[in-house]
């Protein structure tokens, strides 16, 4: 059917606001450009695992700030990762939140815990760039016989291919 519309009009009074760079100062070489106040949790779909097989780690940063436009942490060029095989991931930003989901393969059977993913964040606020992570998250890894195979899909973190 048909729809009436009336459009209404209401004045505001002036404001305004300064437009501040981002300060070179202590910026931390790995700072991907999140800017607000954030906060983040994480989870896994499972801790024990064989070796070679597929974890989903979950990650959420939460809170205001620009959570769609930052760069995700390049998990390939952390140490912390070299155990394990990065196969993909999955990105679903929001405004109030940003999941992300890494499928992760340790190819060690060494590996004691999923390390964390630092994020650095600069909170207007504060002034200050501030390091955002959780404790990394204990897994167990068996060993498979005959070890790994190095056919598996993916990547290496050693590897300086991008995923």
């Amino acid at each position: 059917g048909r729809c009436r519309t009336r459009g209404l009009y209401a004045g505001l009074p002036r404001f305004g606001g300064r437009v501040l760079r981002f300060p070179e100062e202590n910026r931390p070489v790995a700072w991907t450009g999140a800017v607000g106040s954030l906060t983040v949790e994480r989870e896994t779909d499972k801790r024990d695992v064989d070796q070679g097989a597929s974890i989903h780690l979950t990650v959420r940063w939460l809170g205001d700030g620009n959570l769609e436009f930052f760069d995700l942490p390049d998990l390939s060029r952390l140490d912390a990762f070299r155990g394990f095989r990065i196969l993909g991931v999955e990105d679903t930003p929001g405004v109030l939140e940003r999941k992300v989901i890494w499928e992760l393969v340790p190819v060690d059977a060494n590996l004691e815990d999923i390390p964390s993913i630092p994020l650095w964040a600069f909170p207007p606020e504060a002034e200050a760039y501030e390091l955002l992570e959780r404790d990394p998250v204990p897994i167990r890894v068996r060993s498979v016989d005959g070890g790994c195979a190095t056919t598996l899909g993916g990547h290496m973190t050693d590897s300086p291919s991008p995923l």
